[in-house]
């Protein structure tokens, strides 16, 4: 058999298997079948109708394997890709594994059976198929492009005041957007910290003690200059506006100075502009807001000194910016420090960074000192970082329950109330878990481990699925969470006695207005592409054929500024929710300055030999 033939079989298979994978309804699976039940018989029942869209799929896909099998016709598509087959190995990893867990909860449609592991096995090869040969066209089109065409502005106005043009249309487009909320939203985090501010709650460390300090001064002056809490919920929401328009503004005037692309910026104004995450976060009261906008503005600052230029000004606003990140929020700290730290393997001034390094962590240890050692203040709950173990045991005990001990059910009732875990048990979010916390001592959390630890060895697929089930919402990027709600668009109410006759915010427009309003833009959750602007997975992938590229080109030092994201997608994965937006945000953020940096390392400062 020649070389023709066995990729017109490889191509043929790779039909069959991705005709499967577009149609396969994975909740049609019975997870009660066992491995009496036929293969044939598995997979007629999971195959759904056929419906208009999967034959325009199908077309679609014949098309681009066509165009592999007539290789010849297209001298620069002969080659194998390495980095597309690696890339595409990853996301049909990541989709399959989203296909079972979004249907049950668990990896039943991968493993349930021998026949069930067969079908998992076509599926996936027809999806790594498909990725393998879309991811290999991208790459294909984008070195077809050689490198990124100079292309300004004729108005030299425009091309001077770039950045504050940019800054007044996010404003703009903004204040539009939200005036259907008008004064403002004040969620359950949000009015927290005001109860800590004006005394209706103790104050505590569980939300950072400097963002409740800015968020309450600010509130306090719109309230005292005669506009009541209304005009403390303008004065805020104007203040976070306006200083994340400017960041904004000014990482489009940087992508647009570096790339020299009119047209790269503007899609990047349009994204800043228009995508509803932005305006949305921008009109709440809610520390993820500020947080995200200082974090893209470290970002940034941390781009040019690596580029170089920045002078002394430059560090001192890297290290500015990187210690207000941390102060915003709880364990940014360890996303700011290793970000800076790695630089030292990737930049020549290695004693500058090592100065902004060491000045970081000095702030932040001193900053840290006051609230916790001078005013005494709690710190937060220490259950918060541990949502992943606790839901392993949540697991275990709610599908293995008859086999724990009353001594094993006492040293989890140490740590989390015991009674109604099944009941109260949800995969995605460890909130109902958790918030019924014991505050354990140390030899109780001791006790904790031990038990953990033997339970894994009893069930460690139980432990993975419940690991799997807290982090799928950042890698599948099919995959909604729709639990908590992607958008901070209403009010809460008093969450105690203290607070019950406090009101912070009422809408001046009437409940059926802004439901109206508060569909339109959930559906960019339901439009074809244009979900993925607003879904967390999304930006993982694009992150990850960034650095697929990057490593294609043999970049090694520039994957250095990729530890930020990075290590945030990782705290996403051990967070309390599943695919939670807002946990995000500093990846969305920051999004178009990776690209940017991406895009000109990729073209604009390499050589183009021996791509792997």
């Amino acid at each position: 058999m020649n070389n023709k033939n066995i990729i017109l079989v490889i191509y043929g298979v790779l039909t069959l298997c991705s005709g499967v994978a577009i149609s396969i309804v994975p909740s049609n699976l019975k997870t009660n079948m066992n491995e009496t039940i036929s293969f044939w018989k598995l997979l007629r029942n999971e195959l759904g109708e056929i419906k208009v869209e999967h034959i325009l799929a199908m077309l679609l896909i014949l098309l681009i394997y066509k165009r592999q099998i007539n290789s010849n016709k297209y001298p620069d598509n002969k080659c194998f890709s390495k980095s597309a087959f690696v890339i595409g190995f990853i996301y049909s990893i990541f989709i399959i594994c989203g296909m079972s867990l979004s249907a049950f909860h668990s990896l039943d449609f991968i493993l349930l059976n021998k026949n069930q592991m067969m079908i998992a096995f076509i599926v996936f090869t027809g999806l790594w198929g498909i990725f393998y040969v879309l991811v290999k066209e991208i790459i294909l089109f984008i070195d077809y492009k050689n490198n990124i065409p100079v292309i300004k502005f004729n108005n030299q106005f425009f091309e001077k005041h770039f950045g504050v043009i940019c800054t007044i249309i996010m404003l703009a487009g903004w204040l539009v957007f939200a005036i259907p909320f008008f004064p403002g939203s004040v969620p359950h985090d949000g009015r927290n910290q005001l109860n800590m501010y004006f005394g209706y709650g103790s104050m505590n460390l569980h939300h950072p003690y400097y963002s409740t300090i800015i968020l309450g001064t600010i509130f306090k002056i719109g309230e005292n200059t005669g506009g009541g809490h209304a005009g403390g919920c303008i004065a805020y929401n104007a203040f976070q506006s306006v200083f994340g328009a400017i960041v904004f503004g000014e990482i489009c005037k940087y992508i647009y100075g570096k790339l020299k692309n009119k047209y790269i910026a503007v899609i990047v104004l349009i994204f800043y502009s228009a995508a509803p995450m932005w305006w949305t976060y921008m009109q709440a009261l809610i520390k993820d807001s500020l947080c995200f906008i200082v974090f893209a503005w470290f970002i940034l600052e941390l781009v040019k000194v690596y580029f170089g230029g920045s002078g002394r000004m430059g560090y001192a606003r890297m290290i500015i910016a990187g210690v207000l990140t941390a102060l915003l929020r709880n364990g940014m700290s360890l996303i700011i420090i290793p970000a800076v730290f790695v630089l030292l393997f990737a930049v020549k001034d290695k004693r500058k960074i090592f100065i902004s390094m060491t000045g970081i962590i000095i702030l932040i240890v001193l900053f840290h000192y006051f609230p916790e050692n001078i005013l005494g203040l709690k710190p937060g709950n220490q259950v918060e970082d541990k949502s992943i173990p606790l839901q392993q045991i949540a697991r275990t005990v709610t599908f293995f329950e008859d086999e724990f001990t009353d001594e094993d059910k006492e040293i989890i009732n140490y740590i989390v109330k015991y009674d109604g875990i099944p009941e109260r048990y949800n995969p995605e979010t460890s909130d109902p878990i958790k918030n019924h916390f014991g505050n354990p001592t140390k030899e109780e959390w001791r006790n904790f481990w031990h038990l953990w630890i033997r339970k894994f060895k009893q069930h460690p697929r139980t432990y993975v699925e419940a690991f799997l089930n807290n982090i799928y919402g950042y890698t599948d990027p099919l995959y909604f969470y729709y639990g908590l709600g992607s958008y901070p668009l209403y009010n809460k109410g008093s969450l105690g006695n203290n607070d019950e006759n406090v009101i912070y915010s009422e809408y001046i427009f009437d409940d059926d207005f802004r439901s109206a309003c508060s569909d339109m833009i959930y559906t960019w959750n339901k439009i074809p592409l244009l979900s993925f602007v607003v879904n967390p997975a999304f930006y993982t992938w694009m992150l990850i054929f960034i650095l697929g590229l990057l490593i294609r080109r043999r970049q090694w030092k520039v994957l250095t500024l990729y530890s930020a994201p990075i290590l945030i997608i990782a705290m996403c994965c051990l967070s309390p929710v599943n695919g939670l937006l807002r946990y995000m945000l500093p990846v969305m953020a920051t999004i178009p300055v990776f690209m940017m940096v991406g895009i000109f390392f990729y073209f604009g400062n390499t050589s183009h030999e021996n791509p792997v």
